[in-house]
């Protein structure tokens, strides 16, 4: 998984978000829905940080899958392809693009563009 994970990060969402706008990151704070997708990528870079539940992420090159809970934090490239499975979860999201002017949707077909 070319993205890095940490742990232990117990953060209230009000101090996930200033972590994230000192990062010059466009806080948002959301709960997810429940998803199980196929493989995609995204067009913008995130850090973000799991605030409740958990979810999984299997890397499509090295087919590993990888749970994450709540305190982990992520930073993730747009361009490494993955899928997801969970049962809701939320979490603050740090993106690199304004969300006023992101594309949907937001998960984009395998293949990447080189």
């Amino acid at each position: 998984m070319r993205s890095k994970v940490t742990h232990g990060h117990t953060l209230s969402a009000e101090q996930a978000v200033a972590e994230l706008e000192k990062l010059g990151l466009y806080p948002v704070v959301t709960d997810v829905p429940a998803t199980e997708t196929d493989f995609h990528w995204h067009a913008f870079d995130s850090v973000f940080y799991i605030l409740e539940g958990e979810l999984e992420v299997t890397d499509h090159e090295s087919g590993e899958t990888y749970r994450l809970i709540a305190g982990d934090r992520v930073e993730a490239r747009g361009s490494n392809a993955h899928r997801e499975k969970h049962n809701g979860f939320r979490a603050a999201f740090g993106l690199s693009v304004d969300p006023a002017t992101m594309v949907f949707p937001l998960e984009r077909p395998l293949p990447v563009p080189a």
